[in-house]
């Protein structure tokens, strides 16, 4: 006899509950392919169930695996797992309502305040050739980097929008910040 989602969610508790669910986009849950300590793994069926709101299902494809404490960056990435929300059931890009549009501007212009503030350190010209590192090292110079395990779901929303934000959009705003500055 198979548990229903419910009496697995009751059933967690023993283990500790569940703070965080993880999308298995790559492979089903087994020995050493995801973290130890979950507190519970539901199927593809039950996870799409649990997250069908989702615009796509591939974060799900192979089901999803519940902790009983939201999980480190590092071991997500490790473990090619999905961040997931199951209050708003959607990839946790959504935090507190606010569309991803919104939290790219606000990281764009986090990052572009950065290379402002570290000054000429960083040209334009040095952020286009290896935008991909210039904006992780940049990333890690913010305070949400510094402060990460104080405010681990915001860290891990700007995590999410640093793999998809376009460099483009930092650079736009830096410019339009030394324009601002250099008026003052």
């Amino acid at each position: 006899m198979s548990l229903s989602i419910n009496e697995k969610i009751k059933l967690s508790e023993i283990n500790g509950g569940i703070k965080g669910w993880y999308g298995l986009k790559l492979r089903p849950a087994s020995l050493g392919a995801v973290p130890k300590s979950f507190s519970a793994i539901f199927g593809v069926d039950e996870a799409k169930e649990l997250f069908g709101n989702l615009s796509c299902h591939t974060s799900v494809r192979h089901g999803v695996v519940a902790y009983p404490e939201p999980l480190e960056q590092c071991q997500v990435d490790n473990y090619d797992l999905v961040c997931l929300d199951r209050a708003m059931a959607t990839e946790t890009f959504n935090l507190d309502s606010i569309p991803k549009s919104e939290l790219e501007k606000s990281l764009a212009n986090l990052l572009a305040e950065h290379f402002l503030k570290v000054g000429d350190n960083y040209t334009i010209a040095e952020i286009e050739a290896d935008s991909e590192f210039e904006l992780k090292e940049a990333f890690k110079g913010l305070t949400i980097f510094a402060n990460r395990k104080d405010n681990l779901k915001l860290f891990n929303e700007y995590v999410v929008c640093l793999k998809t934000l376009h460099y483009k959009s930092v650079i736009n705003r830096l410019i339009e910040l030394r324009k601002i500055h250099s008026t003052n």
